[in-house]
């Protein structure tokens, strides 16, 4: 059809279009699309479950079966009882979750996430596996980048508790010598505030002379 069209720029699409691709088939086009709302957000999804399915996913069972996460955020449960529930069911063939799964709360599919949902012959929503999959990758991900969850035995991703020493207390002083740091908050923002007491002094003295510009 594009080469049609390119080769024939000026022609109608009745002498271009319809001989080369035939009305019945786009009519099918339209009809397969008919009422699809398409969207920018919707197609993301689909080509990373695409991506997810056809590659990345191979990798999730070994990485399920040695990875312990772990979090001391309370608001992070239901982000492991969603790890937990994608490891459960990883294997298993089924499509969708069973109904009698209870999703857990602030994990809902929402949004353009919400499409992806599908419903059986008595009307309830289905969960597609592969979708809630990446919908909990994808939160996992912040969630480790921001240390609300860590991994265990991990340095990278390790417990946040532990990114200080755990001397510090005892040896505050040791370590802000080593660091070349202020051992009193108050010798670190002293500074700060008189830097800026200044610069606002001398905007006001300038905003007094020179008011009346436009």
């Amino acid at each position: 059809m594009a080469k049609a069209v390119t080769e024939n720029p000026h022609g109608t699409v009745e002498n271009v279009v319809f001989p080369v691709v035939g009305i019945e088939i786009l009519n099918q086009i339209i009809a397969e699309y008919e009422g699809h709302e398409l969207n920018y957000e919707n197609t993301q999804i689909a080509e990373k479950k695409k991506r997810y399915t056809g590659s990345y996913r191979r990798m999730m069972k070994p990485v399920l079966d040695i990875l312990i996460f772990k979090t001391s955020n309370p608001n992070c449960q239901p982000l492991l009882d969603g790890i937990a529930m994608v490891h459960k069911y990883l294997i298993k063939k089924q499509v969708c979750y069973p109904k009698t799964e209870i999703i857990p709360e602030g994990l809902k599919l929402t949004g353009p996430w919400k499409e992806m949902l599908v419903e059986d012959e008595f009307g309830n929503s289905l969960i597609i596996k592969h979708y809630f999959e990446l919908f909990v990758l994808q939160k996992l991900e912040k969630a480790l980048r921001n240390k609300e969850i860590w991994v265990e035995g991990s340095y990278r991703h390790r417990n946040p508790d532990k990114d200080l020493p755990q001397d510090l207390t005892e040896k505050l002083g040791y370590y802000c010598k080593k660091h070349n740091i202020p051992d009193r908050s108050e010798d670190f923002i002293d500074p700060i505030r008189e830097e800026l007491i200044q610069s606002l002094v001398k905007a006001n003295e300038f905003f007094c002379e020179y008011g009346s510009l436009t």
